[in-house]
């Protein structure tokens, strides 16, 4: 009798080591650089355009407006929150101020473009999604329930990720709001990274940025840690269509005194810092490069990046560009025949490189 209890327990017990071992080997990832999966590497050239490096005072996302030959960009620096750059000619003009008045903004981030002359803005902290045209009239505002990271428009209202204040527990990546910034639904869930955080640490490791197709109804998007792209078919009930897990953020838990955060560790590998969209294109800047590549004083090094990932709008991979010029962000005109980038030599330079003779095939 006490041979067969002694049995069934060493059963038990090795049953248990094999789910644990199964368990950690499900964990575990066999990181792949994106740069891999693409066969056609194409290198191209810079043509720097006549901006003043005085007033270009910081990196930022930037959105193309090709009739008027301008960019609006993020500007981190300063009261002028928002630029509007005339990108040929030396003209740089104020688009945001500072404030909390109705035509100011405290934490501006680009959504994305409405049409050739408006721009759609989230700003994180007043909690409102701001259509702006490129005169700087603004036609809606729509305040949110919730404060969230990031969010794109869609033709059923509004994807986000990131989102922080809502008090119910969410282990979802993305949520569904309407057209008025209510709250619908949550979906999507984080890469299984073996990681036993919260959601809210998962929802700061996960942090990056999205575009939108409108004619196909997809959202594309990616993480700023690590190497991670997904592509959602969105209708009614958003569908998971393609993804790239390949290397999963390095983060811990840290919240201190009531605050979200995490800490990132020094293996963590800089992901995607940018992204941008055209109807036939998804334009992404990678970096790859790990935390412990820089020192104190050249954090901004790791941002930097000469690699270009270009998929199409099945998630397949078309075409790795590769710039002679370090860069920090990309937009890209709608015929796909010009790039336009804020890069670094030595000081912020706006960039524009001729596509035209690129040939996308996979």
């Amino acid at each position: 009798m006490i041979q067969l209890f002694e049995k069934n327990n060493m059963k038990k017990y090795i049953l248990i080591i094999i789910f644990i071992f199964i368990h950690f080997a499900s964990c575990q990832q066999n990181e792949i650089d994106p740069k891999e999966y693409f066969l056609q590497v194409v290198n191209i050239k810079a043509n720097q355009l006549n901006a003043d490096t005085y007033k270009l005072s910081s990196f930022g996302r930037m959105m193309l407006f090709e009739s008027e030959k301008c960019l609006i960009k993020e500007n981190y620096l300063g009261d002028s929150l928002l630029d509007k750059i005339y990108y040929t000619k030396d003209s740089i003009l104020s688009f945001s101020q500072t404030g909390e008045g109705p035509d100011e903004n405290i934490m501006p981030r680009l959504m994305q473009k409405k049409d050739k002359s408006n721009v759609i803005i989230l700003d994180i902290q007043k909690k409102q999604i701001i259509t702006k045209s490129l005169s700087k009239s603004i036609s809606s505002i729509v305040n949110l329930e919730y404060m969230f990271l990031s969010a794109i428009q869609t033709k059923h209202g509004y994807v986000v990720s990131g989102l922080l204040d809502k008090e119910e527990t969410n282990t979802k990546r993305y949520a569904l709001f309407d057209c008025a910034g209510k709250y619908v639904k949550s979906f999507g869930d984080f890469p299984n990274d073996g990681n036993d955080s919260g959601g809210k640490s998962k929802t700061f490791a996960y942090q990056g940025y999205m575009v939108y197709n409108s004619v196909l109804d997809r959202l594309a998007t990616v993480a700023a840690s690590g190497a991670i792209f997904e592509l959602y078919q969105i209708d009614t009930i958003p569908m998971l269509i393609k993804r790239y897990h390949d290397i999963y953020p390095i983060y811990i838990d840290d919240s201190r005194s009531g605050r979200n955060g995490i800490k990132h560790g020094k293996e963590n590998v800089i992901g995607y810092t940018d992204i941008y969209a055209t109807d036939r294109y998804i334009y992404t800047l990678y970096s790859g490069k790990k935390l412990n590549q820089h020192t104190n004083t050249r954090m901004l090094d790791t941002m930097l990046s000469n690699d270009i990932l270009v998929y199409d709008w099945s998630g397949k991979c078309i075409c790795r560009l590769v710039t002679d010029i370090k860069l920090f962000n990309i937009c890209v005109t709608n015929d796909d025949k010009e790039l336009i980038a804020l890069g670094w030599d030595d000081d912020y330079h706006l960039y524009s490189f001729d596509l035209s003779k690129v040939t996308f095939t996979w």
